[in-house]
């Protein structure tokens, strides 16, 4: 298995109302992950529209499908940075 940092932030034009409407969903999926040992743990910024998420998944490419998946996917930048120890 590999570990991934994703570096998550909200994009400026982001619609305020959809956020706030697709909020509980993405906490669930976050939890859902959580529960299925691939999210290992997540750093909100505090103060700002960013967050770090650490991953354990087998591939980049597998992680690229389950953050498309995120509701606010297509509101945020997610940068994927692969760790090795």
């Amino acid at each position: 298995m590999a570990r991934f940092i994703v570096a998550f932030q909200m994009k400026p034009d982001a619609p305020a109302a959809e956020i706030e409407r697709l909020r509980e969903a993405e906490r669930a999926r976050s939890a859902q992950l959580h529960e299925q040992g691939i999210l290992l743990e997540l750093y909100a910024v505090k103060d700002a529209p960013k967050a770090f998420l650490l991953f354990q998944i087998e591939t980049r490419e597998q992680l690229q499908q389950l953050l498309e998946q995120y509701p606010f996917y297509p509101y945020a930048t997610w940068d994927i940075h692969p760790l090795v120890k």
